[in-house]
């Protein structure tokens, strides 16, 4: 199967909210457990969850930081060449065609079959090891996540030991995967060590989120109300010039009045819905007036743009 087919069939029907909820998933799996204990099925599946819910968490993660900034893109060139990691050239046209990103290209082309290769990709794309955290980072984390449920004095931050249970959370997974005899008669697994697995590799995935926030976006992105409204102003401003520069090679297309009216009340349709579903942002449906939520609606709207303005891209590359 080709990079863009995984691509494709990986982010088919999967919401922009789902991607972002991959850790509470691992959270609810973790609270269920409590309630089978003793289901060994249960018990099963949860290695092969974790292992699955990295891969998804880190190729999201990984697409997003290089989409973000250059620099990680060409932290990317030496693991790529290093993988011998060869792109295709249908690939390279569903990138030009704007079905997914340069990000999402590199992403999927890693390895993430254990923990090891997935540690050492996602260290040398971001320039940061996750586990090595500083003890007053270490103590900001977990007051900002509150994770003192799972960072404690009798359960202390230890690197070795999470590194440890997702490795072999990690080999578990594959016996159960490729050596159906073992699974069956040999493996035995309790809820003790299971529940390990889960909240080590919970807290892995959220110190991430964590030390992506606090040492590359929040330096970049902006703090205050008032600065979030004028970066997002900007970007709003830049994505609408774009979209009007595809309009305008749209519009020299046309030949008859029918068309040219047509695609003016295309052009007018999206105007009010833009306006009228960035007021509706998320699911909050506050009142749009609320200038606290201002930002949240000038966010939303330049989601709501670029999708349009992929949308253009696609309708002109179509009629070309």
């Amino acid at each position: 199967m080709s990079i863009s087919d995984k691509i494709r069939k990986s982010k088919a029907e999967i919401k922009h909210s789902q991607k972002l909820n991959v850790s509470s998933e691992l959270f609810r799996i973790l609270e269920e457990l409590e309630s089978r204990k003793t289901d060994k099925e249960f018990l099963m599946t949860i290695p092969v969850s974790i292992v699955s819910s990295n891969e998804s968490f880190f190729k999201e993660t990984i697409s997003e930081l290089i989409n973000f900034d250059e620099k990680f893109l060409n932290n990317s060139k030496s693991l790529i060449k290093k993988n011998n990691i060869k792109i295709e050239i249908g690939d390279i046209f569903y990138l030009t065609k704007s079905t997914y990103t340069l990000g999402d290209l590199i992403a999927y082309s890693l390895k993430y079959s254990s923990i090891e290769s997935l540690y050492k990709s996602f260290s040398e794309i971001s320039n940061f090891n996750i586990l090595d955290i500083k003890p007053e980072v270490l103590k900001k984390f977990i007051e900002d996540y509150e994770e003192e449920e799972f960072i404690n004095e009798k359960r202390p931050f230890d690197k070795n030991r999470i590194f440890k249970n997702l490795k072999e959370a990690y080999e578990i997974r594959n016996i159960i995967c490729h050596d159906f005899l073992s699974a069956t008669h040999k493996l035995k697994l309790n809820y003790e060590t299971i529940k390990n697995y889960l909240i080590d590799n919970y807290i892995f995935q959220e110190l991430t989120t964590y030390m992506l926030s606090e040492e590359i976006y929040s330096k970049v992105l902006p703090n205050t109300h008032e600065e979030s409204v004028e970066y997002y102003s900007t970007i709003v401003e830049e994505k609408t010039k774009i979209l009007d520069g595809l309009y305008e090679i749209i519009s020299k297309e046309l030949d008859t009045n029918e068309q040219i009216e047509n695609f003016k009340k295309n052009k007018e349709n999206f105007d009010i819905f833009l306006e009228s579903d960035s007021k509706c942002v998320a699911n909050n449906y506050r009142d749009p007036n609320d200038i606290l939520f201002y930002e949240l609606c000038l966010e939303y709207k330049a989601k709501l743009l670029d999708q349009r303005i992929r949308n253009m891209k696609d309708e002109i590359n179509y009629s070309s």
